[in-house]
């Protein structure tokens, strides 16, 4: 059976004791078909077992477009209202992909709003009824410079004890019986990592936490050898025009957080790694002071 079961639905939010905080957008009959059907309609990229990162990824950027009020609502021809959101993704000729929903006929409680109806292009005459296409999901707050390492912040204030000690299953096994071993590697690390990124800051990908609407940068941490990269650190803004660190990713949890923004083309960074099984993995950056 597939790890996403169907039906399903777009943005269903649950608090801490599992209690269902937000109902959705859209009711979806069959995710796997949606998300194979998305998959097949978009850029050919590499979306993980069963799409699983295709799924965090239109989770998320749903997300965003509801805080932004971007779900377009209109009325159809025959007097129907009908909504759709943009996926952000493109075709291969470079169309942008719309979900196109229709209202949910369900009257049970905490039945969502909407349900899926197709993915569509602008020249799908299901969009003939928007007079303008719904807009991307933006992930700035002020300007697209937030997703930019800025060389002027200086240094990163480093969390080290933190990032040691509630993070040691993160770090590669020959680290973590060796705490002292494991600080020194993370120092020397993170020093490596900062100066390259000063001499290139795009080697930093932007990354999203819907938790606090933040976009937090990822930087790559080098512990062992000097060619394989094994964590990603996880920096954000600290006050005025600094830098603050307190966690690390996993590598697959750094690529999902980072897709959510944009396709990573960092060269550290790539498909190949988002294939481990992760439990319990975070989406988009950390809360400030939490692991």
């Amino acid at each position: 059976m597939s790890i996403l079961t169907a039906p399903q639905w777009l943005f269903r939010r649950s608090n801490d004791l599992r209690q269902v905080v937000d109902v959705g957008l859209a009711y979806v009959p069959n995710i796997d078909k949606a998300l194979t059907q998305l998959a097949e309609m978009a850029r050919d990229e590499d979306w993980g077992p069963s799409n699983t990162i295709l799924y965090n990824y239109l989770d998320y950027t749903v997300h965003r477009l509801i805080v932004e009020d971007k779900i377009v609502e209109t009325v159809d021809g025959h007097g129907n209202s009908v909504a759709a959101f943009n996926t952000g993704l493109l075709t291969d000729d470079v169309q942008p992909i719309y979900g196109f929903l229709n209202p949910n006929p369900s009257t049970l409680p905490q039945s969502q709003p909407w349900c899926f109806g197709r993915w569509a292009l602008s020249s799908d005459f299901v969009m003939s009824s928007f007079s303008d296409p719904p807009g991307r999901a933006r992930f700035w707050h002020e300007s697209p410079a937030e997703l930019m390492f800025n060389v002027e912040w200086g240094e990163p204030e480093v969390r080290l004890e933190h990032i040691i000690d509630h993070n040691v299953g993160r770090f590669p096994r020959l680290l973590q019986n060796l705490p002292h071993l494991r600080k020194h590697a993370l120092k020397d690390a993170i020093d490596d990592a900062v100066r390259q990124v000063e001499a290139d800051p795009h080697l930093a990908a932007p990354a999203y936490y819907p938790k606090r609407e933040a976009v937090s940068l990822l930087l790559p941490l080098r512990l062992i050898h000097a060619d394989v990269v094994d964590l990603a650190l996880v920096i954000g803004p600290f006050g005025e025009r600094r830098y603050a660190a307190w966690t690390v990713y996993k590598l697959d949890w750094a690529y999902k957080a980072a897709r959510l923004i944009k396709a990573p083309s960092v060269d550290w960074m790539g498909p190949t790694v988002v294939s481990g099984d992760s439990e319990s993995e975070p989406s988009g950056a950390p809360e400030e002071g939490t692991s």
